[in-house]
């Protein structure tokens, strides 16, 4: 088969991410830590239900390294379906973007907050993550600001801007406002 005549890539669009799967030496070293802590934890104890309960609290904290989250991004909204929990976030709701090594967190708040935790979501890449990333910044909206490790430049906004950058900007912009 040449070149021309290999069936195009399809966008992406949908992806699984399943950290544990994409990097097994972390997975392994986290296993172990978990483990280790259980097993410190009885002997400290003496009860082995107390080991049991800090090794379930562990796996559950961490279910998002150890079991897989599959990603959707349709042109309305991004879904993030976690085994526990679904968010979803209207893409004209988005308006900052943290791209880092692992995902984006996706924040319907210019700047960080506490209460973001609950409003956001944290997309994670799969192998590809600069397809994904790019994927994500295609349909972010043009108000939205981009930051982060390897942050790609968003058409709004020119060249990519620290968090502090992006503050003192919206400052200005309030100031203006007022004026």
């Amino acid at each position: 088969m040449t070149r021309s005549d290999a069936k195009p890539t399809p966008p992406v669009d949908d992806w699984t991410a399943h950290p544990a799967r994409q990097r097994p030496g972390a997975a392994v070293f986290a296993s172990a830590v978990i483990v280790a802590f259980s097993v410190v934890v009885e002997l400290a104890t003496g009860e082995r239900w107390m080991a049991g309960v800090s090794l379930v609290v562990l796996l559950v904290a961490l279910h998002r390294f150890f079991l897989p989250t599959r990603v959707v991004l349709t042109d309305e909204a991004v879904e993030v379906r976690e085994p526990f929990s679904t968010r979803r976030l209207r893409w004209e709701e988005i308006r900052r973007a943290d791209f880092g090594r692992f995902g984006v967190w996706l924040s319907p708040l210019r700047k960080p907050t506490i209460r973001e935790s609950r409003r956001g979501a944290h997309v994670l890449y799969d192998g590809a993550g600069r397809e994904c990333a790019e994927a994500i910044r295609a349909r972010l909206p043009a108000d939205c600001v981009a930051l982060g490790l390897g942050a790609p430049r968003h058409a709004g906004h020119g060249a990519q801007e620290s968090g502090e950058q992006a503050h003192r900007r919206d400052q200005r912009q309030a100031g203006a406002e007022r004026d």
